[in-house]
């Protein structure tokens, strides 16, 4: 905006966004599909097969879900003067920078599965050699299990900034510039 002859008014907006979305491989899997209760599969943040850890056997499953959205907006303004030998320039800088972010591992849980529950007709009476950890999978019995459930992340930055400089035209093959930001 030219305020005068010898004023310039220069104001500047910008927006920038990035999104990032990694889904594992199982994500949409519908852990109705394996039994587990309607009040349990609820509770999970994104739908994801979960970890199943059998004993003597390799585990199967699991992911994770990582989303990120970063927004920066910003104001740069400035206000140019001519005046002889001057060229005066003074201005600021105003940016709001936000990040969110989620990030769940193993948020379809993980359940282990022992050979504790297959040790014989008495599951409380130790025997070394005894049970099958996928006896025990087959029959729905986990040794443990537990779900993650991540709460996500939300930041937010402000950045200020001023300057004032002045270029100074000392001779016709000199120009000096001077200035301060802060």
């Amino acid at each position: 905006v030219t305020v005068s002859p010898a004023t310039i008014l220069n104001v500047r907006y910008g927006f920038a966004r990035f999104f990032w979305s990694r889904n594992t491989r199982s994500y949409g899997f519908n852990q109705r599909e394996l039994g587990l209760p309607e009040s349990l599969v609820q509770q999970f943040a994104e739908p994801l097969f979960p970890v199943v850890n059998v004993e003597g056997f390799s585990g199967m499953g699991g992911g994770s879900v990582l989303r990120t959205g970063q927004d920066t907006q910003s104001i740069l303004a400035s206000l140019t003067h001519l005046r002889g030998k001057h060229n005066i320039k003074f201005g600021g800088d105003y940016r709001i920078r936000r990040l969110n972010l989620i990030n769940l591992n193993q948020g379809g849980g993980v359940y282990a599965f022992n050979r504790a529950m297959t040790r014989g007709p008495d599951p409380n009476v130790f025997t070394e050699n005894a049970g099958v950890g996928y006896a025990s999978l087959l029959l729905g019995t986990p040794s443990s299990g537990n779900v993650n459930i991540v709460a996500g992340n939300s930041l937010q930055q402000f950045y200020y900034a001023g300057y004032l400089q002045d270029d100074i035209r000392v001779t016709s093959r000199l120009t000096l510039n001077l200035g301060v930001r802060y």
